[in-house]
């Protein structure tokens, strides 16, 4: 009786060394995806990094316009400058499915670092202002909301389950999971080449069209080159991208 006492004394001092090294682990792992984000994740929330980084380090610009996916393909910074004075800077700040709440977010974030944009352009569809959860959760609550304004949604929305939502997508892991699914697809593609087909098959995709074909290559085939060139033209744009790979 008295060895199981003493056993059992011995495993509860025990320190968890096997927890703590997966924690561990986990939170390298973390980091380094969210690190190397920009080389692997998909075409909205590589977006969504862009306008962030633009409006906390990018420089001062005159006119800042906000919306969802529609205000990025629609409102061309060129266009509108032309119809302004000379030397007038327009940048669109627009992003997939971003709610009215998250382009006041990323305002805030613009004005902590920037003095105040002459003119905003808020091109936000009637449906964002409605009851649109989904879109909320998939995009604006994991990608533009900090910390502070997750908990006062949470609160004014009575939906405690922002905040868990919230705290689930701070691991790398599963705020990036759709790029890390593609990215590896693609990256298989790349060094096979000869499993495109198959893939293209698997994947539903038409027989047939030029588009069809253009989406594919865009989400499964060389990935980081491709997150190169949709950084580069979002730079050279001001903000406006096409979005063919989703027609």
């Amino acid at each position: 009786m008295s060895s199981d006492v003493a056993t059992h004394k011995s495993v509860d001092r025990g320190f968890p060394w096997a927890l703590c090294t997966a924690l561990g682990l986990t939170l390298c792992i973390g980091v380094a995806l969210a690190v190397t984000a920009p080389r692997y994740v998909d075409s909205q929330s590589l977006v969504y990094l862009e306008k962030l980084r633009r409006a906390e380090e990018g420089p001062p610009v005159d006119v800042m316009i906000l919306g969802a996916s529609q205000t990025v393909a629609a409102i061309q910074p060129a266009v509108l400058a032309e119809a302004l004075p000379p030397g007038t800077r327009v940048y669109n700040f627009g992003a997939p499915a971003m709610a009215p709440s998250g382009g006041e977010v990323l305002l805030r974030r613009y004005l902590a670092s920037h003095p105040p944009p002459r003119l905003l352009v808020l091109s936000f569809s009637p449906m964002m202002y409605g009851d649109r959860r989904g879109e909320f959760e998939r995009f604006t609550l994991k990608d533009v909301l900090g910390l502070r304004e997750v908990v006062l949604a949470a609160w004014a929305d009575r939906r405690p389950g922002y905040l868990l939502s919230w705290l689930s997508t701070r691991l790398g892991t599963v705020r990036f999971r759709e790029g890390l699914r593609t990215a590896m697809l693609a990256g298989l593609v790349d060094r096979w080449p000869a499993m495109s087909r198959a893939l293209y098959d698997w994947l539903g995709y038409p027989e047939e069209g030029e588009l069809a074909r253009y989406r594919f290559g865009w989400r499964y085939t060389e990935r980081s080159a491709r997150n190169r060139e949709l950084h580069a033209e979002l730079e050279e744009n001001g903000g406006w991208h096409s979005w063919k790979e989703s027609a």
